[in-house]
């Protein structure tokens, strides 16, 4: 596992090249390219707030800056979950003609996914310039909260890569499931709105991948204990995949 890894890594050109060709070929044709995301989610955003600061009473200058945050890591997390279900299943016509490290689908995947958070993180700069968004040395920390994220869901994308290429109906059970989570999570809503229930929200793994990236966003530091679960379910995801690896490397080919 180890091994493939690092030849993967490597070869960094080539899948560097077709992650951007992934973007390219998403996009072309359209004006504006992958910043139609950018809009789309700037859109759905204001919408949003305009509805649930009417809802929960709640200032603009304090929800906007919250809710827009909380979407652009949330687009992130939600992208790489659903993007990871066919992962190997997409990446058929290339490992069906040519040798590859498995890892290097993997990390074709991941950048794609960088590089379409950052299209939408243009979103959070323009929210500053027109909310009072505090930028301190806490910001910072969101470069740890997105490396953290790009760790973990680059080895959940091994093992849920492979399940999904096993059996289809997996991916429509995950997809269900995210969005489900998407509810329960505090993405619309703040976590005081639970009152002393607030505790529940150390159970959802999600709200902590979710911190690490939105509060340095909003000038705050995420707790400790955000960072160690992130971490916690990063090494789980790693010798999960590892074990996947090791035990069904040899039959994916056949389940493409």
């Amino acid at each position: 596992m180890i091994k493939d890894l690092v030849l993967g890594f490597i070869r960094w050109p080539m899948w560097a090249v077709l992650a951007w060709e992934d973007i390219c070929q998403r996009y072309r044709r359209n004006i504006l390219g992958p910043f139609w995301l950018t809009v789309s989610t700037g859109v759905s955003t204001s919408a949003m707030a305009l509805i649930f600061t009417k809802i929960f009473h709640i200032e603009n200058d304090i929800f906007i800056p919250y809710l827009t945050a909380g979407m652009i890591a949330w687009s992130f997390i939600s992208s790489s979950v659903i993007e990871s279900i066919n992962v190997f299943i997409q990446s058929k016509p290339i490992m069906m003609s040519i040798q590859l490290p498995l890892s290097f689908h993997v990390y074709r995947l991941v950048l794609k996914n960088f590089i379409i958070f950052l299209h939408i993180s243009v979103i959070y700069f323009l929210v500053t310039i027109f909310f009072p968004v505090e930028l301190n040395v806490y910001t910072w920390m969101v470069i740890p909260g997105v490396i953290m994220n790009l760790v973990l869901f680059y080895f959940f994308a091994i093992p849920v890569g492979m399940v999904c290429a096993r059996f289809r109906d997996v991916a429509q059970i995950i997809m269900s499931i995210l969005a489900i989570c998407s509810y329960v999570t505090p993405l619309f809503w703040m976590p005081d709105m639970i009152g002393d229930n607030a505790w529940l929200l150390n159970y959802n793994p999600l709200y902590s991948c979710l911190v690490i990236i939105r509060d340095p966003l909003l000038g705050k530091m995420p707790t400790l204990f955000a960072y160690e679960v992130a971490g916690g379910l990063a090494f789980v995801l790693f010798l999960l995949s590892c074990f996947t690896y090791k035990k069904y490397m040899s039959r994916l080919i056949f389940w493409l």
